[in-house]
Order: structure tokens, then sequence, then C-alpha cells
């Protein structure tokens, strides 16, 4: 799963044109935490998402359906 939310992440940063320094800087989270979070290294923490779904202008309701969608599509359960 936390592939699947980091690389939607890097999706909505991408469409709105956000560098990784940008949305670590606004998010508050320092740029390393940030690539490992957008790789799936790491599973995001809540507090970290919303910071993140903040400053990327994202609804979490929103974020957590397209998430569950790209899991059912991929034949993922949820962890």
């Amino acid at each position: 799963m936390a592939k699947v939310i980091g690389e939607y992440i890097v999706s909505l940063r991408k469409d709105k044109e956000i560098s990784q320094e940008d949305l670590a800087r606004d998010s508050g989270l320092n740029q390393r935490s940030l690539r490992r979070i957008e790789t799936g290294e790491v599973s995001v923490t809540v507090y970290s998402l919303s910071k993140l779904l903040q400053v990327l202008d994202e609804d979490i309701t929103v974020f957590w359906r397209k998430v569950r969608k790209n899991l059912e599509l991929m034949g993922e359960e949820e962890k």
C-alpha cells in the first residue's frame, strides 16, 4: 500500500507542477523523508499525509478513494 500511496503523491505533485523540494518545505517534511514516502520505502504517517494533501490541495476522502481503487485494480488487499 505504501507504494501506491507514494505513487499517487508523486502524481498529484507533478500535476500541480510542484517540485519535491517545494512540497517537502511547504509540508514541513525534509526532502529525504518525502523521497522515501514517494518511493514507498516507508509508510506515511496520518499527520504527514494530511500536511502533504493540504499543500497539494487534495481532499483526504478523495485521496483514499483513489488509493483504494488503485489497490483494487492491482488486486491487492488493504493491509
